[in-house]
């Protein structure tokens, strides 16, 4: 239930970007009301029958009271980010991350205020009027949802797959389209592929990986660690960048862009917040946990998928991984050399999480 009020919180997570007069403070209420009129159709489609009262009140539960100013904010921030990048054809810069930092520190002391409340509100409905009313409720709108991919975006998935069948793209994405064709072909992949204990434990790490994430999330705002985070990263991010002609590609770390970092750090003494920090440790923990509790099963995975993949595909994915691994370890190596001492609290420790 967590996810499915995540995935509708989700929608109306945003800032204050919406035009205030003129002839674009229409357009933004336009684009409000265009947004209103397809998530009350698609209400309609996935959860008509399995929550009728959530598909007739859904205008109410994601766009008024606990939500309103959360649902209007994140359309317009979507539109905004929309018209920033619709002309872009060459790789992001690292200077436009730093643009954009600010946007994304108020959108996240916006989901710190009012996040808390939309999601209750959302909850609430979903629980009282859906869960316990009926207790299909999940399956009904999964099988709904089903049919709506089938009648609106199948063939159009199948085109972009054929249209890139010669790709890695192209080959995963024909592979899973061939062998699970709905959500009970992946049910019995999954009965198959892993043994019940296996699946019991899966469920219980997640759910406990849920209540971490939350509580990190609390903690992450209580300590107003947006504003610290933008205030180190969005400087860091500018002196990579230069005077315009340095890192003009974000997807890449290591070798000047690196060395810019270095000497950022090193001469103005900033380094990554403790908040912040919190976080990298957590994800450090919980890759770690994964590898040691699931990597057997993930390479059996990785050897199914490879074994229906062409030399060229096999190919093109490793240069990806190697390419991964490389930035990875670049951003490590500073990572460790710049990593800040933050005080941690005794009788503390470790998790999955």
């Amino acid at each position: 239930m967590r996810f499915l009020v995540l995935l509708a919180l989700a929608t109306v997570v945003s800032t204050e970007l919406c035009h205030t007069k003129g002839k674009k403070a229409a357009a933004d209420r336009n684009s409000i009301n265009e947004i209103k009129a397809i998530v009350r159709t698609g209400a309609q489609f996935l959860v008509g029958s399995s929550c009728p009262f959530l598909a007739n009140n859904i205008e109410k539960i994601l766009f008024e009271k606990n939500c309103r100013a959360l649902a209007k904010q994140s359309i317009c921030y979507g539109k905004r980010v929309a018209e920033r990048y619709s002309d872009q054809t060459a790789a992001v810069s690292y200077g436009q991350l730093a643009a954009g930092v600010d946007q994304l520190m108020e959108l996240g002391n916006l989901a710190c205020d009012q996040g808390g409340a939309c999601y209750k509100q959302i909850s609430r409905v979903i629980d009282k009027k859906c869960m316990k009313k009926n207790k299909n409720f999940v399956r009904e709108t999964i099988a709904a949802a089903e049919i709506a991919y089938q009648a609106n975006a199948q063939a159009s998935v199948e085109n972009f797959v054929d249209a890139n069948s010669e790709t890695l793209l192209g080959e995963v994405a024909n592979l899973v389209m061939g062998r699970f064709s709905s959500v009970s072909d992946f049910e019995v992949f999954l009965n198959d592929f892993l043994s019940k204990d296996t699946q019991s434990q899966i469920k219980s790490d997640a759910e406990e990986a849920a209540e971490e994430v939350v509580k990190l999330a609390k903690g992450f705002c209580r300590s107003g660690c947006f504003n610290q985070s933008a205030s180190f990263i969005k400087p860091l991010f500018e002196a990579m960048h230069g005077d315009g002609d340095q890192c003009m590609d974000a997807t890449q770390f290591c070798g000047s862009c690196k060395e810019r970092a270095h000497g950022y750090l090193e001469n103005d003494g900033s380094t990554l917040p403790c908040c912040l920090d919190k976080l990298v440790q957590k994800g450090i923990e919980a890759y770690e946990y994964i590898g040691e509790q699931y990597g057997e099963k993930i390479e059996d995975l990785s050897d199914l998928v490879s074994a229906s993949l062409s030399d060229a595909a096999l190919e093109r994915a490793e240069e990806i991984k190697n390419e991964l691994t490389r930035q990875a370890g670049c951003i490590e190596e500073s990572y460790d050399e710049h990593k800040p001492v933050c005080k941690v609290k005794k009788g503390k420790k470790a998790g999955k999480m």
